[in-house]
């Protein structure tokens, strides 16, 4: 895993959201022909978490802010809604009627509009990934009333309108949202326009760390996020802090040209004096590429370009404003002199600016409400154990300079061995020169012996007992939930369920799943697979009679795949820094688990995850590691797999399957491209406990795995069974042969009190002169007698010996 550096501290305050008095709204509202009050009408504040209904007498209260900038909306499934500017409704305090105008749609319409065949399902599908998106976050938000929803299509074209709000709950972000929708479309050339307002309603829990923390990641890259910053007047280094640079570029034949780079963004926003809000000025688009945010090299946002844009660029109405980059980049291109926004970030002038790029990709399941306010802050509902110690880190990282300097005095004033582990791991993550300082300062004073760099610091820390005190799970889930909510429940609560030591779980520089494993990837017939070489590397193993191989120079980007082979679910994990493949059997006393890579590692060798529990597991073992699944004597069968050639295993198995080179991602599949710079050297990229020089650190050694291979380890260098070809051996009291076929490629099988003399051109000859059929799974005697294969993998030396440090080596 190559390490990906991302800020995860705020440095900038904000704004408090204005110091008017609050307004309290006071209102009526009925029928416009009988007077009749309204009951159960939806009032809210446009894309905003204020919101309320009308009393059974029409009565309707909100307290907003004196100065809101937002519409204020009033909805009802039989009326007309209306839409009111703050101008006009911050009059609404004296219990004034507001008179609605029925509608034509009758109740029963709406409720038989649920009943809908196959085509009205299909633009269903349509509908709702260009209103929601794609991804995690909208797989976790449901429509829960789609039968408001009407369909209109011609020519390709999609139009959708509703008739009531849509109710819509989204369980990644914690909101229950009522959107009004006035129109989406969806044009045939793919371009997708809507225009809608949203309430959104706190769902009760929350207080979910991992809510808060989607919430933030999602919030600290976002347009309002960045308008609010410039307020404060920061430096280009502040920004750049925040992750953010600025460029202001030209669009020109096709491309965009940079122009200026400001040197000071404070300049960019001007108070508009007149009203209280703020300008933002640029030239013609601003560029903002956004660190830290990864997006696919290849992506391109495709947006619907106005007929003034087409004219003044030159462009096609379906246009990509990507840039190919891989850190994402989102443009503001503006049609008046200036944009307008309030002390939120909230957009006044909306029709004065399009948006391009990674903030135009983002939908209604990845957005939040305006008047949202980012927590990085937990309370004591929010952590399980040592409440004081975990606030008091808590307040270190944070971004109260008062709190942080109090928390390093207690720190200090208090000082137990138990603070080690998470001072180390904040040194590790933080790019906050204040708290690296003193951080280093402390622990200087504290541990003269210890040097204050992350990568040595945990290498000393190792060679003692663990120290880390029972808030140290709790700290761990904290702090790198900031890189991805999909850590937190990793650690969280999770500190006596584990096997190993927690400050021996080391980021690997990716979130989860951030290397793409492939889900039943597409295979070739061997004849179909023309990109590979016969020298190219494969990993071959046979599930009863049916051969697969995937070439190293594929599973080196993705590094796990699954696959259904025959009866068997199988899970193959890749760690390249520790040069081993291992297929396991995914299913155990008839649960099969769905694995994945966690981000993170264990003496620099991967730990997987599980999808159910997000245990994690042990890539070398098979087995859950941390979380609930320790203590179940779970243990995923291996499965034998070697490390061949493709011209060896095509020869050996012509109708073998094989990985096709159309995955579904832009990746440079040449042999020997992913990882070059790592296996050219015997340097490694993450430290280990220690380095034992029997052998080089990645010298490949073969690993025979039979049921006691835990208590007795063996390793083999590769290299002996090379030239040996034959070689016999125990581990516990089980007899074990390993053959080697000219390529390099060994298998083990587990044999009686057999002796073998020689193993020439697939030839297995045992001391009485008889000669072994040799196959993938057994090895067979004239007489029929069969011994099985053992499961055994390849890897380097330092990574296994790491894991067994009481390893025997033959060599």
């Amino acid at each position: 895993m190559k390490q990906l550096l991302l800020c995860i501290w705020i440095v900038l305050g904000f704004p408090a959201l204005g110091n008017a008095q609050p307004v309290k709204l006071q209102f009526h509202l009925v029928d416009s022909e009988t007077e009749a009050p309204i009951s159960d009408a939806h009032i809210f504040i446009s894309d905003s978490s204020l919101g309320s209904t009308s009393d059974g007498n029409g009565h309707c209260e909100l307290t907003v802010s004196a100065q809101e900038t937002q519409i204020l909306i009033i909805t009802h499934l039989s009326y007309t809604p209306l839409f009111v500017a703050p101008e006009d409704y911050l009059k609404l305090v004296d219990g004034e009627s507001i008179k609605l105008q029925r509608n034509s749609v009758e109740f029963n319409e709406v409720v038989l509009s649920a009943k809908r065949g196959n085509l009205w399902k299909k633009k269903y599908k349509r509908f709702k990934k260009a209103l929601l998106g794609i991804g995690k976050e909208a797989n976790q938000c449901e429509i829960l009333n789609p039968e408001v929803l009407r369909f209109e299509e011609e020519k390709g074209a999609l139009k959708a309108t509703a008739v009531d709000l849509l109710q819509i709950e989204n369980d990644y972000l914690g909101y229950d949202i009522n959107f009004w929708l006035d129109e989406l479309a969806i044009e045939a050339d793919g371009s997708i326009f809507y225009k809608g307002n949203g309430q959104f309603i706190d769902q009760a829990a929350t207080e979910d760390i991992r809510r808060i923390r989607r919430r933030d990641k999602i919030y600290q890259h976002s347009m309002a996020h960045l308008l609010r910053s410039l307020i404060q007047k920061p430096s280009k280094a502040d920004l750049k802090e925040l992750g953010y640079e600025l460029t202001f570029e030209k669009y020109q034949e096709g491309a965009f040209i940079p122009i200026f780079i400001p040197q000071d963004p404070s300049a960019l926003v001007q108070p508009d004096t007149a009203t209280g809000w703020y300008r933002l000025y640029f030239s013609e688009f601003l560029t903002v590429r956004h660190k830290g945010v990864r997006v696919s090299a290849d992506a391109g946002v495709q947006v619907s370009v106005s007929s003034r844009e087409q004219q003044k660029f030159n462009v096609d109405r379906n246009q990509s404003f990507a840039s190919g980059e891989q850190n994402a980049v989102s443009r503001l291109y503006k049609i008046e002199p200036y944009l307008l926004f309030d002390h939120r970030g909230n957009i006044i002038n909306k029709s004065a600016v399009r948006d391009y790029g990674y903030w135009a990709e983002q939908r209604l399941a990845a957005t939040l409400p305006v008047d949202y306010t980012p927590s990085l802050t937990l309370t004591k509902k929010q952590s399980s154990t040592k409440i004081d110690t975990l606030l008091i880190f808590q307040q270190l990282i944070g971004n109260d300079h008062e709190k942080k300097t109090a928390a390093l005095k207690f720190l200090r004033d208090n000082w137990s061995e138990s603070y080690i582990a998470p001072l180390l791991d904040i040194l590790a993550l933080t790019r906050d020169v204040w708290q690296q300082r003193v951080i280093k300062t402390l622990l200087r004073e504290q541990v003269p012996s210890i040097i204050p760099d992350y990568y040595e610091g945990i290498q000393w820390l190792w060679k003692k007992q663990p120290t880390y005190g029972a808030f140290y799970a709790d700290f761990k889930a904290y702090l790198y939930s900031a890189l991805d909510p999909a850590f937190y429940d990793y650690f969280h609560k999770r500190g006596q369920q584990t096997t190993i030591r927690l400050d021996e779980i080391v980021w690997g520089g990716v979130v989860q799943d951030g290397i793409p494993p492939l889900r039943s990837p597409k295979m070739l017939s061997s004849a179909q697979a023309t990109y590979l070489a016969n020298s190219d590397v494969v990993f071959g193993l046979v599930i009863d009679g049916e051969a697969r191989a995937y070439p190293k120079r594929i599973l080196a980007w993705h590094e796990f795949f699954t696959d259904e082979i025959k009866d068997h679910s199988i899970a193959g994990v890749y760690c390249t820094l520790c040069g081993t493949v291992i297929i396991y059997d995914t299913e155990f006393n008839g649960v099969k688990h769905e694995l994945g890579t966690s981000g993170f590692l264990y003496r620099s060798n991967k730990l997987m995850y599980d999808k159910a529990t997000q245990s994690l597991w042990s890539t070398f073992l098979g087995k859950p590691v941390v979380g609930p699944l320790v203590g179940q004597d779970i243990e995923l069968p291996a499965i034998p797999v070697e490390t061949t050639t493709w011209g060896e295993w095509r020869g050996r198995y012509p109708d073998t399957q094989v990985l096709s080179l159309n995955t579904g991602h832009e990746r440079n599949y040449d042999e020997g491209e992913a990882y070059k710079e790592y296996y050219a050297t015997d340097n490694l990229m993450f430290p280990v406990p220690s380095l034992d020089k029997r052998l080089p650190n990645k010298a490949r050694v073969f690993i025979p795995r039979p049921k006691n291979y835990v208590t007795d380890p063996l390793a083999i260098s590769v290299k002996y069974l090379t030239r040996k070809k034959l070689h016999h051996d125990k581990i516990g009291d089980q007899n074990i042969l390993i053959i080697t076929e000219s390529s390099g490629a060994s298998r083990a099988y587990a044999i009686n009190d057999q002796q073998f003399k020689s193993y020439k051109r697939g030839k297995l000859v045992d001391v009485n002169g008889e000669e072994w059929q040799v196959s993938e799974e057994n090895l067979t005697s004239p007489d029929g007698q069969q011994l099985t294969r053992l499961p055994a993998h390849e890897a380097f030396w330092f990574a296994w010996v790491n894991v067994f440090p009481d390893t025997r080596i033959v060599r």
